[in-house]
């Protein structure tokens, strides 16, 4: 679950400067984990969601997905 295009890893990997990982809801570190509860999209997710394709990790996939 902690691999995907979150700002947290984005600059770890390199691809940004580490300056502003704070996701837009105003959570300190927009990680992987925050994508799956964060407040900007009504619907959350699990692990277990993501680990099974359910149609509730699918939603939440869908609504990142031309964001990040």
């Amino acid at each position: 679950m902690n691999v995907g295009r979150s700002k947290d890893n984005r600059s770890r990997w390199g691809f940004a400067d580490g300056a502003d990982l704070d996701c837009e809801c105003g959570a300190a570190v927009q990680t992987m984990s925050h994508l799956t509860a964060c407040p900007l999209y009504p619907e959350t997710c699990s692990r277990e969601d993501l680990m099974s394709a359910s149609d509730r990790a699918l939603a939440v996939a869908a609504y990142w997905a031309d964001k990040l």
